[in-house]
């Protein structure tokens, strides 16, 4: 039985930070002659300044699902909108629309982060009945976008380079390989999420048990099982689930 870690790192390489003193927003549109100045429809803003690739999958997913139950114009900054770029059907959605500043002063401001890692339907209840509308937060819950549930699989697609460079990898791996195989993959997410500010806020992750059984079960399954093991903590990894 073998086991590969990676780093996390490569899986978040297509993380893009560009900060200037203009924003450029991304009007989010399978119409892309529908711009910002033009828009008849109320604006849905979502704002993220903070998060990595996984965050910003929900922030996509939740906004675009609160634009369409709600008949919004839906545009999300450009923050959001370069972290995105690895994504295919992400990327034939997203339209520049660059403008020197965006006064949302006087917008209402829904603020997702008061109660994180779990569904605040307050959120979706104060969207409806707004005119123009800024999000913050992080969405970490799949009922705010469970109306586009196949939608969202399709989104999010990896783009033929991310698609390569993944293949790449399993090739490498399976070279030696003479026989047929069955890879299970395992992301084991931990840095800041065991902290004990971030379970006081509701996060948690999988304990050592439940990883083993997991394995079990596809041992069970398969007769020739190899696992590859994805995670920020890789020293934890091969501690805890050495089989």
């Amino acid at each position: 039985m073998k086991k590969y870690y990676f780093s996390l790192a490569f899986l978040v390489g297509l993380l893009i930070i560009c900060m200037t003193a203009k924003i450029k927003l991304f009007h989010v549109s399978n119409v892309p002659e529908r711009i910002l100045s033009n828009v008849p429809k109320r604006i849905l803003y979502m704002d993220s300044p903070e998060g990595r690739l996984g965050n910003k999958m929900f922030q996509l997913a939740a906004s675009i699902s609160m634009a369409k139950e709600f008949d919004f114009d839906l545009f999300i900054d450009k923050r959001l909108a370069h972290m995105l770029h690895g994504f295919k059907p992400v990327e034939s959605m997203l339209y520049g629309v660059g403008f020197p500043r965006i006064d949302t002063k006087h917008w209402i401001t829904l603020d997702e982060t008061k109660s994180p890692y779990k569904f605040n339907p307050y959120i979706l209840n104060s969207v409806e009945k707004q005119l123009d509308v800024k999000l913050q937060g992080y969405f970490q819950s799949w009922k705010y976008f469970e109306n586009i549930t196949s939608t969202i699989r399709d989104l999010f697609t990896l783009s033929d380079e991310f698609k390569a460079a993944a293949y790449t990898i399993m090739e490498n791996i399976t070279t030696n390989y003479t026989k047929s195989v069955t890879f299970v993959g395992i992301h084991v997410r931990r840095g800041d999420t065991v902290s004990r500010y971030q379970y006081r806020a509701g996060a948690r992750t999988p304990n050592v048990s439940y990883l083993l059984k997991s394995m079990d079960y596809y041992k069970s399954k398969y007769s020739h099982v190899h696992f590859i093991m994805c995670s920020d903590d890789p020293n934890w990894c091969h501690t805890k689930l050495t089989i």
